[in-house]
């Protein structure tokens, strides 16, 4: 799968994930953006246009629900898919709101690129560096 040029913003408080799923996507030529905080993923989604959101339900400062509200509020057409812990079967309040999808954690290579593409295609299909 080719990224070539999808941004994509990847907010998690634990460096190793966070760090983990910006390299996979970096690999497929995606251009990541990582937030380590609540507060910091509010700042990056303010300052450019994401073709996908990557985020963690519990982050510090502005927890996964609030941050995907505030997502809603800057760029409500951004896919926003909700990296869990692994527990995906049981009732979540975010669902409510719409993530685009829920991805284990702990998902294969292909399938975090193949959830990406697919969440970036729904963006809007070009490039962010061409369609901005």
């Amino acid at each position: 799968m080719d990224g070539y040029g999808k941004r994509v913003l990847v907010a998690d408080g634990d460096d190793e994930s966070r760090s983990a799923v910006a390299s996979v996507l970096e690999g497929a030529r995606f251009v990541v953006y990582q937030a380590e905080d609540g507060r910091r993923a509010v700042e990056e989604l303010r300052k450019r246009r994401f073709d996908a959101v990557m985020l963690d339900r519990e982050l510090a400062h502005v927890d996964g629900q609030q941050l995907i509200l505030l997502a809603r509020m800057v760029s409500p057409a951004t896919p926003i898919i909700l990296l869990t812990d692994g527990m995906i079967d049981r009732p979540d309040p975010t669902q409510s709101i719409g993530p685009f999808a829920f991805l284990p954690k702990t998902a294969e290579a292909w399938r975090l690129l193949h959830v990406a593409a697919a969440a970036s295609m729904a963006a809007g299909g070009l490039p962010s560096s061409m369609a901005s």
